[in-house]
């Protein structure tokens, strides 16, 4: 099996558009979150190959706004 591709980026525009649904403040209070924990949004795209690190952190961060949502 070989190197899954854009899973990263899946993931990414799923939380925003869960959790921001275009509210702009939202969106960069999520990229600011995903930015600290050392994942830079723009630096994926749907032909970067995955990291299984970003995507465990990516869900982390999908439980922390969750809890911040309270969903």
């Amino acid at each position: 099996m070989g190197i899954m591709k854009g899973q990263i980026k899946l993931c990414i525009d799923a939380i925003m558009e869960s959790f921001a649904n275009g509210d702009m403040l939202v969106e960069r209070l999520i990229a600011t979150k995903l930015y600290l924990r050392g994942i830079h949004r723009e630096k994926f795209q749907s032909d970067t190959p995955d990291d299984p690190v970003i995507l465990a952190r990516l869900k982390d961060i999908e439980r922390d706004l969750e809890k911040l949502f309270l969903r």
